[in-house]
């Protein structure tokens, strides 16, 4: 390369410094997550002798760059100089974000475990509440620990902290709780639980987003007692004056509307979604016209532009201002409070905060008279989104809206047909304008799908044209009566109420056109997670198309090519099944339930179980079993088996049938009529699945050196004290030397079933493989209750590590104390997935291996 293209390149790269310097900054604080993922521990002690070798060598070079740079040409010194300096600036940024809080009185400091506590605190934000659960934030004061007996410190006083807690009640709050309201609530603490494997539903990442130190969950609305106080400060009221309204906004929506545009209500004007039903947003993420629901750039335009209109309406009526001043621009100027203030009453999420700093940065470039570029404004509002809240890099909101905005700015003008200025009749106008919006949105999509592929595995193929539809319905119908109404809501409620109802038809009309939109075929797909590299090559693919310099053809030529490996890639377990010479099986962390995935070494995978106990219309199977199945890049399932008729082994199997389509089902024979079981199989049946009933052994798949087979009870076996439990299909995977062992919620009597099946040689020949029970690894039955996993089962299986798949909030029950007692007297390791997360055993025949957070054993 000629210095004349370098110098040209420096050039190029000065007029654009401050998207560099943004990028250089985000690429910074990733660059610090992997480094605190690649710690022993992600929170260590604070402290400059805490840091990781290579973040001080990366600092090191940075810093090295740095002095050469300086060196050169003044002129081209402020672009090379600043992108290390920048990067490293966000090295260290995003470090002191993820480690641990220096403040020994912060909550997450003295929380080392789930714990009973009474906390006493003041409300922060509106009390939200979805039909099911209530949720709010406290800001702590004070922290009492009942099962704490610690000598350094009275258990019988409250010590003082500092930190915010998320409040979570399986029920509704008293209705006098609002923010700013002092309380003392008693509850179990937890700090948020690390789960690097659920990727980017990461719970610590994203409550270390919000600035969340632990929740405090309440048994019943009375374990919450409001504290008296003196008459608030002028301060104080002005501090939860907007979360306040907010409050009150949402409960005059509720009385006055249905509960359907209640929600869609509440969510376009105040940014809460816990109005919306389950239903209702699936629909919105089918048809991809979510985000129109989050408060962003159009509604501070809105409200831009009637307080700009409002503003300089009276401000002609002066003379004085007119001759003294340009009129114009001080209303642009006294729009910022405007917007500041509703800002404030959306509540400040990342959306939100993104376009109250772009329209800040407009109306200074306006005021000033400066050249606005709209690229540069977004990468103003990156970097001070990023300086506030680092760790918001990491979130879907931060991604998808920086994402979307970023896609109209570069993409709209280079997209074909976008000439709306060229158009002269009022048709070829109105024809151009549709156009227009078609591309925008075509381009929002673009730039937000590699990112809606890494979040939610779903792309919708309809969204540009459902944007199209709903989008006026909701922004400019809903929206400003909405608006309008809030104003009016204190001082003439009857109208603010009309005006409501009025707004409320549009969104009536949306949801009709929505629920139309769902039955369309193939409107919704949903796939793997993306590798971050491929994420990279969809990106680099579009600017090769996009771009319109000299050697455009050859960019097209690289652009195929690049997207021929991209699609082989993102396919490519979908149309293989590698080999491998290990099995893989992970214990899937789903709170109190179990879902176990084996993946054997010719490829084939059965999930085993897929269910969960949390609230309702929680499922645990889009929720956390689908997810990390798309981390794994499965596509289908070989099979899947259902132990028995428990909710907490199956609640989650509907998905996973629907949209991983396996060939097989296997089931015991017991014929179950509890709750959504036999929905489950008739599904299964509709879907052409070959569904399976065991009674005795039936061999799943066998390959060389390798079977995994299952046991069911026979009908001539059982008795009358047999349970639910006792029917479990019990599971075992036998692979060279080593072997594991999946029994259900079997109890003792099947567990002495089994026991005296096996002493027969020839019986234990007849149902089960090899040495019959023996296992390396035991999955404890019923997840460690004091009724299963008996001392004389445990001496037959003699395994070397014992998995218990279980809730956090079951300790002390599932596993049992006396079981804990019992095993750690005999030496046999134990790993939870209430404290370790999804965990991972590893065996090629010979070794076994198991991975429980960052703890690893193997056992030869």
């Amino acid at each position: 390369m000629s210095a004349q293209a370098i110098v040209a390149a420096l050039t190029w790269c000065r007029h654009h410094l401050l998207s560099f310097l943004a990028l250089a900054f985000m690429l910074g604080i990733g660059a610090a997550r992997q480094l605190s993922l690649q710690a022993e521990n992600a929170f260590l002690a604070h402290g400059f002798a805490s840091l990781p070798l290579n973040l001080l060598v990366l600092i090191g070079l940075g810093l090295l760059v740095l002095i050469g740079i300086l060196l050169i040409k003044p002129r081209h010194a402020l672009v090379l100089a600043g992108i290390p300096l920048f990067f490293c600036t966000g090295l260290l940024h995003g470090w002191q974000a993820l480690e641990m809080p220096p403040d020994t009185n912060r909550v997450i400091r003295r929380l080392d475990e789930r714990s009973q506590v009474t906390l006493h605190g003041r409300i922060l934000d509106m009390v939200e509440f979805d039909g099911n659960l209530s949720r709010c934030t406290v800001a702590a004061q004070g922290l009492l620990h009942h099962a704490r007996h610690d000598a350094a410190a009275n258990p019988r006083i409250f010590q003082p902290v500092s930190g915010k807690v998320a409040l979570r009640l399986r029920g509704q709050l008293p209705p006098n709780i609002q923010p700013g309201t002092a309380i003392m609530a008693l509850g179990w603490a937890e700090r948020p639980k690390k789960r690097p494997e659920r990727g980017p539903a990461d719970p610590a990442l994203i409550q270390a987003a919000k600035g969340i130190d632990a929740t405090l969950w309440l048994q019943s609305p009375d374990a919450l007692i409001i504290l008296p106080e003196h008459e608030p400060t002028f301060s104080e009221r002005l501090r939860f004056a907007p979360e306040q309204f907010r409050q009150k906004t949402a409960r005059f929506v509720r009385e006055h509307l249905p509960p359907e545009p209640a929600g869609v209500y509440q969510a376009l004007l105040i940014g809460s979604y816990q109005g919306l039903s389950e239903e209702q947003l699936e629909l919105f993420k089918m048809s991809g016209t979510l985000h129109i629901l989050a408060i962003s750039g159009l509604h501070l335009s809105l409200i831009g532009g009637m307080a700009a209109a409002v503003f300089y309406w009276l401000l002609r009526r002066s003379t004085w201002i007119l001759l003294h001043s340009h009129a114009p621009t001080v209303a642009l100027v006294l729009t910022a409070p405007v917007l500041f203030l509703y800002a404030a009453l959306a509540g400040l999420n990342i959306p939100v905060l993104r376009a109250l700093l772009s329209a800040l940065l407009v109306l200074f470039a306006v005021a000033l008279r400066r050249r606005r570029v709209h690229i540069h404004l977004l990468a103003g509002a990156a970097l001070l989104v990023l300086a506030l809240h680092p760790l918001a890099l990491f979130t879907a909101s931060f991604q998808l809206s920086f994402s979307a905005v970023a896609a109209i700015i570069l993409l709209v003008p280079r997209l074909p047909f976008f000439n709306l200025k060229a158009a002269s009749s009022r048709r070829s106008k109105a024809l151009a304008l549709v156009v227009s919006l078609m591309l925008v949105s075509v381009a929002a999509s673009i730039g937000t799908l590699p990112f809606m592929l890494y979040h939610f595995n779903r792309v919708s193929l309809i969204g540009p044209l459902m944007n199209l539809l709903i989008e006026p319905l909701l922004c400019l119908w809903a929206l400003p009566l909405g608006l309008i109404a809030m104003l009016l809501l204190s001082v003439l409620p009857q109208v603010a109420a009309l005006l409501l109802q009025m707004g409320s038809l549009s969104i009536k009309l949306s949801l009709f056109v929505l629920k139309v939109a769902a039955q369309i075929p193939y409107a919704c797909l949903w796939t793997i997670t993306p590798h971050p590299a491929e994420m990279l090559l969809f990106l680099l693919i579009v600017l090769l198309l996009l771009h319109n310099r000299p050697g455009r053809r050859y960019r097209r030529l690289a652009a195929c090519c690049l997207s021929v490996a991209l699609v082989l890639s993102f396919t490519n377990s979908l149309r293989l099944h590698r080999d491998s010479r290990e099995a893989r099986i992970s214990f899937i962390d789903v709170g109190q339930g179990a879902a176990t995935l084996v993946e054997l070494p010719t490829g084939k995978r059965v999930l085993i179980d897929a269910g969960g106990y949390h609230l309702n219309g929680y499922d645990v199977g889009s929720r956390l079993i689908a997810p990390y199945l798309r981390q794994r890049r499965i596509w289908r399932l070989d099979a899947v088996l259902v132990s028995h008729a428990d909710a907490d082994h199956y609640s989650g199997m509907p998905f996973i049938l629907r949209h991983f389509k396996p060939k097989k089902l296997y089931i015991n024979t017991y014929p179950s009529t509890y709750g959504a079981y036999p929905a489950m199989l008739v599904q299964a049946q509709q879907q052409g699945m070959h569904i399976r009933p065991v009674a005795g052994r039936a061999v799943l798949f066998e390959e060389p050196g390798l079977i995994l087979e299952c046991y069911g009870v026979k009908a001539e076996e059982e008795t009358a004290l047999f349970t639910d439990n006792d029917r479990s299909l019990l599971v075992r995977l036998a692979f060279g030397r080593r072997a594991l062992l999946l029994p259900g919620d079997s109890a003792a009597r099947r567990e002495q079933l089994l026991l005296e099946s096996q002493g027969s040689e020839e019986r234990r020949k007849e149902e089960l493989h090899g040495e019959a029970l023996r296992a390396d690894l035991l999955l404890a039955g019923h997840h460690g209750s004091i009724g299963s996993t008996s001392p004389a089962f445990l001496d037959v299986v003699q395994p070397k590590v014992i998995v218990v798949s279980a809730g956090a909030s079951r300790r002390g029950i599932h596993p049992a104390t006396q079981h804990l007692r019992l095993w750690q007297e005999k030496g046999i390791p134990v790993f939870s997935t209430a404290t370790s997360g999804s965990i991972i055993a590893r065996t090629n025949g010979e070794e076994l291996c198991v991975q429980a957070g960052r703890d690893k054993q193997c056992f030869d």
